[in-house]
């Protein structure tokens, strides 16, 4: 069964991505049970995040996953291999604008397939439970900041990034604990 979760957030500026409106983070776990999460030169020391990515206008989300799976880490996995496990919808309010961004959570389990980081990857973790739980509250401790970061020439806050990131981590580790 797929969650639905809906989170209200007020982000000024809202950061780029979320004005995509809609996009994809696929949890992966590797045959020792360990997360699989990707690096980006962009983030602060010690941030990972769920591999994924925009959705492209009328792709279904499974195939946005499958693509970003290739995109990234090089790895070619059907659409009935992602499971999807949640919606997550944020209404997101700002100064300047009101938007509806939305998360498909899904799951790959990938055993032991080696990865090649791609696209606008620079590297991969590889997270023990306790790691992740580690890295929500490393997410939850920069909501608390206003370190500016600029990203295609718009200065973005990553309170504003982590306080969403923070909570669909969480719900990807709640929901595949057990997986």
């Amino acid at each position: 069964m797929v969650r639905q979760y809906s989170f209200h957030f007020s982000f000024d500026p809202v950061p780029p991505i979320m004005r995509r409106g809609r996009h994809v983070l696929i949890v992966i776990k590797d045959i020792t049970g360990k997360y699989v999460l990707g690096r980006k030169h962009v983030y602060p020391k010690g941030i990972v995040r769920f591999v994924g990515g925009g959705i492209e206008i009328g792709e279904d989300p499974a195939i946005g996953a499958v693509r970003e799976l290739h995109e990234e880490l090089g790895l070619v996995i059907p659409p009935k291999k992602v499971q999807k496990l949640a919606e997550i919808h944020v209404e997101i309010t700002s100064k300047n604008e009101d938007i509806i961004f939305t998360t498909y959570l899904f799951f790959a389990q990938v055993g032991d397939t080696k990865f090649v980081p791609s696209g606008d990857l620079n590297g991969v973790a590889r997270l023990t439970v306790e790691e992740v739980k580690d890295l929500i509250e490393r997410f939850q401790r920069l909501f608390t900041k206003s370190e500016p970061l600029s990203s295609s020439g718009e200065t973005i806050f990553w309170s504003n990034y982590s306080a969403l990131y923070g909570e669909i981590h969480r719900i990807g580790l709640e929901l595949t604990q057990q997986s």
